[in-house]
């Protein structure tokens, strides 16, 4: 756990880094109190904000939604580090169930 743990994350309550991708929910939410979820992809930053709102609120708008975006990113691409680190790391005979023919371990979480 202790490469997770040293990517800060602001996720699952912080200070914790991305230990909650690796860690079982059940098993995080013990040790911190909190369940380190990766927040659905807000989609694009809603440009009708600009029409309606004061300079402070659209920036402040707009920064909120650079943020999401670059936690989420952040989280995912932890994700898939970890899971390809682990695939390495582990012989393949291991590793057939988890080994879709054709998507290889694209559905596979590294929990």
């Amino acid at each position: 756990y202790s490469n997770a743990s040293a990517i800060p994350s602001c996720l699952g309550g912080g200070g914790n880094g991305h230990l909650g991708v690796k860690m079982p929910d059940a098993q995080y939410f013990q040790k911190t109190g909190e369940h380190f979820v990766i927040p659905e992809h807000p989609g694009n930053y809603d440009a009708t904000i600009a029409n309606n709102a004061a300079y402070a609120v659209q920036a402040r708008a707009e920064a909120d939604h650079t943020i999401r975006i670059n936690d989420i990113e952040m989280a995912e691409t932890f994700a898939l580090l970890i899971k390809n680190q682990i695939i390495t790391a582990i012989e393949e005979d291991y590793l057939d169930d988890l080994n879709d023919p054709d998507e290889g371990f694209l559905h596979s979480t590294p929990i």
